[in-house]
């Protein structure tokens, strides 16, 4: 293929017709047109070549392949040339990956290719089922709108009856554009982006070399690789001694650092020196996980993963799906008067959603494959009564979902929300028909309401509940540690000075040493310590010599961890016969007094603790010794934030009950004991005391889970009804 710019004597035929390519698929011939305000042309170069135009943006399409190449723009009265060759590894330059990213698949069904064309030009190839061993078809369109200096992206999943079971994940559109088009004076490239914390949404502008700029490193240092596309930058001169190079002032760089929560992103992109590209997301209804599902923000447009939270895209044997994802927006633009700064070109690229969202009410062949104009979707009134809905409104997030699904993993369906007032009111407006599941939280409170078979129309559908929050005594809790907004942010490591969540915190601090008071148990004494000084994640095994680098000048790999480990962890590695690296350290210790006060308020002890991630982990938790053996709690929903760079996944809330009789008298120190068979990262955690059980059938909240001691005084779970 090639991967320069058009010779326009070469091309052989103008095609204006529509008809051409579309006389078997009558649906479509008849699919509603724009008026065309400028030509697009799509020109059949060869067998392998189609170029399309729309007088602003010109690319090559491969029909035999689906991959786009030679994208350039005339933007400003400038030409860029966005590609070189050899800039994409999977040999063209915008694609979609993985093409083979799901299960069950042993050979691949053939690419065919189509367009429609009149007055927008929608261009899409179709990589075709093979029942028993290929088990979806995958068609990728690609759309040029006249005079619109961009290119949309939209996908269709099809499973059909005589397909088996698959599940599809990690799926994400790319731009693998050329290092001179994004590349600031100093060699660097600006990553920018908006609203990329839940706790504290702001903007980040992040730099980093071009890989024309680190050509020299991985010369002279080609780096280490640590794990799956971690590498370690350390220079071999010496522990802690950091290569020089613009934009690169850590040791490590991974495709982890650069990602946010979907709840308030619109759009990110690319800023060099003229020009910016942007990947504008004009809605998230056909993303999945929810508000609080963090995606990648590198070249991609990321929109669905497990990293981070989230689900894979699930189909059993035989069922049929027709599964739409997108449309997104590949959106170019360069400084001019007007556009001066970074953020002018982020907010020409954001300014772009409402005529985007028009242009898809009338692109036929979308519509066709099962997006609707809003003219044929609902609007749903949701007021939930209650008694702490915030004043603030970004603080009360109601979400439609997959029916009968926790919204942390719906995949299957349309997903979206909004913001309630302080009297729990919220209207969403442009929603899908179908049946969804309607979810609530709120932004420092315990809990999650849910309601579900709400059917959507095309008209107005009201909802009413009450969310009341998880409240277990009549009084004041105890005492309270970290804010409940479902992520790790306020603890130590989750944050950086500026409010922002750490998404670069490999290799930055060291776990032992900072639970090396406690000889490996981290100790939280209520009314002392702080949440910031409590280590954001616990657990069970830590493996610094991944992100130690090398020791001393050591050419030989040695990892610099070793020369450093405390000098407990060693001795304990070597009483249970393991390495450092394979230490499991004790229980963390948060320890407490109750006043008389507090003992008479009921005979139940409730701990309630919410998890912003447990990655494949139990939770055992003992109350000064008093029973024979811990509560043990198996969190249902398990994600990998510890090891990709997050503060927060798949949330899991379980409710802890004791008896009073089991505390100290007032005054003394009481301990609760938290065991991690292996990483977990708190939320908050809550201690109440109160005259009732914490048994969901009493208190009629269904999603969390509830652990206690039976009448036989052993340890008993009862799962969430309704998670």
């Amino acid at each position: 293929m090639r991967l320069q710019l058009i010779d326009t004597t070469y091309l052989r035929k103008v095609i204006v017709n529509p008809i051409r390519l579309l006389a078997c698929m009558a649906a479509v011939c008849a699919l509603a047109t724009l008026p065309a305000r400028a030509q697009v042309t799509l020109t059949e170069v060869s067998s392998t070549e189609w170029v399309a135009s729309n007088g602003i943006v010109t690319f090559d399409f491969n029909p035999t392949t689906g991959g786009l190449s030679n994208l350039s723009t005339i933007i400003n009265g400038t030409t860029t040339n966005w590609l070189e060759p050899g800039m994409s590894p999977f040999g063209h330059a915008v694609a979609f990956y993985p093409l083979n990213g799901y299960s069950n698949r042993t050979a691949q069904g053939a690419t065919t290719s189509n367009y429609h064309l009149n007055g927008y030009l929608d261009i899409w190839s179709t990589k075709a089922d093979i029942p028993g061993s290929d088990p979806l078809e995958i068609e990728n369109h690609w759309v040029l709108e006249a005079n619109d200096p961009g290119v949309h992206f939209y996908q269709i999943l099809r499973h059909f009856a005589g397909d088996g079971a698959t599940a599809f994940g990690n799926a994400a559109v790319n731009f693998f554009c050329s290092d001179n088009a994004i590349t600031q004076s100093d060699g660097t490239t600006l990553l920018y982006q908006d609203n990329t914390s839940a706790a504290g949404p702001g903007v980040v502008e992040q730099t980093f070399p071009t890989t024309s700029a680190t050509a020299s490193l991985l010369a002279s240092d080609p780096g280490r690789q640590v794990q799956a596309e971690t590498v370690d930058y350390t220079n071999t001169g010496g522990l802690g001694t950091y290569v020089s190079l613009p934009g690169l002032a850590r040791e490590f760089i991974t495709k982890y650092n650069y990602s946010t929560y979907q709840q308030n992103h619109l759009a990110h992109g690319y800023v060099g020196a003229t020009n910016a590209f942007w990947w504008v997301v004009p809605s998230p209804q056909t993303m999945i996980g929810g508000p609080t599902k963090q995606y990648l923000t590198g070249i991609e447009e990321e929109y669905e993963s497990a990293h981070l939270g989230g689900e894979n895209v699930n189909f059993a044997a035989g069922q049929v799906v027709n599964r739409f994802f997108g449309p997104f927006y590949l959106h170019f633009n360069a400084f001019d008067t007007v556009n001066t700064t970074a953020a002018d070109l982020y907010n020409d690229a954001v300014n772009t959603i409402p005529n985007d969202l028009n242009f898809y009410d009338y692109e036929g062949v979308m519509l066709s494959n099962g997006y609707k104009a809003r003219s044929s979707r609902g609007t749903v009134n949701i007021t939930l009564s209650g008694n702490h809905w915030s004043s603030t409104s970004s603080n009360n997030i109601v979400v439609l979902s997959d029916n009968n699904t926790n919204m942390q993993i719906s995949a299957q369906g349309y997903q979206y929300w909004g913001y309630a007032n302080s009297s729990g009111q919220v209207t969403i407006p442009d929603v899908m028909p179908g049946t969804y599941r309607v979810s609530a939280y709120i932004l420092g409170q315990f809990g999650l309401y849910h309601k579900d078979d709400v059917v959507v129309g095309a008209g107005t559908t009201d909802v009413t509940g009450t969310f009341d929050t998880r409240d277990f005594s009549s009084q004041a809790p105890v005492w309270t540690i970290g804010y409940p907004d479902r992520t790790a942010h306020e603890f130590m490591h989750g944050h950086l000075s500026n409010g922002q969540d750490d998404r670069d915190y490999l290799g930055r601090y060291n776990y032992w040493d900072d639970v090396a008071a406690g000889s490996g148990a981290f100790i939280y004494t209520v009314g002392t310590t702080q949440p910031s000084q409590m280590p954001f994640t616990q657990y069970n095994e830590y493996y610094p010599n991944l992100y130690a680098g090398v020791y001393g000048g050591s050419t030989s790999g040695t990892n610099g961890y070793d020369y450093i480990t405390p000098q407990y962890v060693k001795t304990g590695a070597a009483n249970e016969g393991k390495t450092p690296a394979d230490l499991s350290p004790p229980a963390w210790q948060f320890r407490f007094t109750t006043t008389a006060a507090q003992m008479a308020q009921g005979g139940y002890v409730l701990l309630s603790i919410n998890l912003a991630a447990e990655h494949s982990a139990s939770v055992q938790v003992q109350l000064d010794g008093k029973h024979s053996a811990p509560l043990k709690w198996y969190p249902l929903e398990s994600s990998d934030p510890d090891e990709r760079q997050g503060v927060s996944g798949l949330n899991n809330y379980a409710v802890f009950q004791f008896n009073t009789a089991d505390l100290l008298p007032a005054g003394q120190t009481n301990t609760f004991t938290i065991f991690a068979s292996n990483a977990i990262m708190y939320d908050a955690l809550k201690l109440e005391i109160g005259t009732k059980q914490a048994n969901p059938s009493i208190t009629g909240w269904p999603e969390y889970d509830w652990l206690y001691y039976n009448s036989s005084d052993a340890p008993t779970q009862q799962s969430a009804s309704a998670p």
